[in-house]
C-alpha cells in the first residue's frame, strides 16, 4: 500500500499558520498543498504583497520586494510533522500562492527521505 503524503504544520513563533500537504519535490524546491489556519489571515497580506513583487523591475519595488521577505523571515517559520509534531525543518524560504505553498532550505532538522 502506498504511503500518505506527509503532512506539516507550519508555525510561525509557536503559533500553527496552517498545515501543508506534501506533493513533491523538484531539488532544491518541495511543493505542497497549503491549508490555512483561523491565524493566516494576519499575515496572509505580506504573503501577496511578496507574490505580487516576485517579478519586478525597478530599484525601488526590488528594494519593496526584499523588505517583504525579510519580514517572512522574521516569521521565523518552521514546519513540524503534523503526526507527532517533530521538527522537519525550517524553510530558508517559503512562498504561498493561493492553496499551493513551495519551499526550499532547511535549518535545525531533517525534511527526510519523501
Amino acid at each position: 500500500m502506498p504511503h500518505a503524503a506527509p503532512r506539516f504544520l507550519l508555525l510561525s513563533k509557536g503559533t500553527v499558520l496552517g498545515t501543508i500537504q506534501f506533493s513533491h519535490e523538484d531539488w532544491p524546491w518541495n511543493y505542497g498543498s497549503f491549508f490555512p489556519a483561523e491565524s493566516f489571515r494576519d499575515v496572509a497580506d505580506l504573503f501577496s504583497h511578496e507574490a505580487c513583487l516576485l517579478k519586478v523591475d525597478s530599484q525601488a519595488q526590488k528594494a519593496e520586494r526584499e523588505a517583504a521577505i525579510r519580514q517572512i523571515v522574521d516569521l521565523e517559520l518552521e514546519l513540524r510533522h503534523e503526526e507527532g509534531g517533530t521538527l522537519a525543518g525550517k524553510p530558508d524560504i517559503l512562498y504561498i500562492r493561493g492553496d499551493e505553498a513551495s519551499w526550499r532550505g532547511f535549518d535545525g532538522g531533517l525534511l527526510g527521505k519523501i
